[in-house]
């Protein structure tokens, strides 16, 4: 989703303003990203399949960035009352720089991988549940939405931008 593409979902509480792009941007992305995965797998039906589905794809991925967000910001959080050096440590590679330790990395990575998973599982079990498609092409075209739009930029490090130079 553009909102990753850009930067994570949790810098929308610092740049309100940037929501009316972040959903204008999202759904171009996610709108190409059906398209063009839907010529390339030779779908037929391809305007049918944008008009019954598009809706749960483009929400059910706002949802799944949302989820994946508060995860990094509440979980090293709830982990202090048991662990302080581990949750220090998370909370460190989920706010500032997921380079900063493996298990800092490993965690992010963590909540990345589940991110493209339940996208994917969005996708081939709700939004292409209807449709006359071989279940070969709803895995392809889930697969490729999931890929694609998954939060990669969770792995940014977001002392880039606090920096003073």
């Amino acid at each position: 989703m553009i909102l990753n593409l850009i930067f994570p979902i949790y810098a929308l509480w610092l740049f309100p303003t940037a929501w009316i792009f972040i959903i204008i941007g999202n759904f171009i992305i996610d709108f190409g990203v059906v398209y063009i995965t839907g010529k390339f797998l030779h779908i037929n039906n391809l305007k049918e399949l944008i008009k019954k589905s598009f809706l749960i794809t483009y929400v059910g991925g706002f949802i799944i960035d949302i989820i994946g967000s508060l995860i990094l910001l509440f979980f090293p959080s709830l982990l202090n009352i048991f662990n302080q050096d581990l949750a220090s440590k998370l909370s460190y590679a989920a706010y500032w720089n997921p380079f900063s330790s493996l298990v800092g990395f490993i965690f992010v990575l963590i909540i990345i991988v589940l991110c493209a998973y339940f996208i994917w599982f969005i996708n081939y079990h709700f939004a292409y549940r209807k449709l006359s498609l071989a279940k070969s092409i709803k895995f392809k075209l889930s697969l490729s939405i999931a890929l694609i739009t998954t939060p990669y930029l969770f792995l940014l490090p977001t002392y880039l931008f606090y920096t003073i130079r």
